[in-house]
């Protein structure tokens, strides 16, 4: 009988302290990690930790930049923010382009902002840019909506009274999204050896698609 994680020889008491929920994590602040390497005994599989000096390079290290990375979203954010109240109160909006929004949709919007914030963690600059722009069209609509009673001016028309209205920041939260999503999916590509195996009903749906 095979069991996994197996140890190879001893363990000493500093590895001990490393080892958490059946795995041996990657200290952070040490030159040194632990690795997980396949080896065979008797014809069986078995998994050995060995340390290593260096790194794998598609482990990302948890919160390294993200103090920057959220100060960079928190500036973007007040920036776009203000060009988007400063075109507003320029441009002429007309009465049917104001459009009210509800309880709902403010707190939406401020859980989206809690979004943005917390995907500063993810080391990506893609990901980091997006949410900058997502948080600042965000901002900007709800800033928007708070100094006109509950609506959101769209000054920018396509059409006539039956056309399309929206706002600058509209254009910001959309591009916001794209960059967000695309940026995640590189990290997730670019990381894709750590992610844990399909489970037995994610294996049968791949078989039923073809894959």
């Amino acid at each position: 009988m095979c069991l996994r994680p197996a140890l190879s020889g001893k363990v000493s008491s500093s590895v001990r302290t490393e080892f958490k929920s059946g795995s041996l994590l990657p200290p952070r602040r040490t030159s040194s990690f632990w690795v997980e390497r396949p080896t065979s005994h008797e014809g069986c599989a078995r998994f050995d930790f060995v340390r290593t000096d260096r790194r794998p390079d598609a482990v990302a290290v948890a919160g390294d930049g993200t103090g920057e990375r959220l100060l960079g979203v928190l500036v973007a954010a007040v920036v776009l923010c203000a060009i988007d109240l400063q075109l507003n109160s320029v441009l002429t909006t007309p009465d049917w382009a104001y459009h009210h929004r509800s309880g709902a949709w403010i707190a939406a919007c401020l859980l989206t902002l809690a979004g943005t914030a917390a995907a500063t963690r993810v080391p990506s600059a893609a990901v980091a840019v997006g949410a900058g722009l997502l948080a600042g069209g965000v901002l900007g609509n709800l800033v928007s909506a708070l100094v006109n009673g509950g609506s959101v001016p769209d000054p920018l028309l396509i059409g006539t009274h039956q056309g399309v209205a929206f706002n600058i920041a509209d254009l910001f939260t959309l591009s916001g999204i794209v960059l967000v999503i695309g940026g995640l999916m590189a990290v997730v590509i670019v990381n894709r050896d750590r992610l844990p195996p399909p489970r037995r009903v994610e294996r049968w749906l791949l078989r039923r698609v073809g894959l």
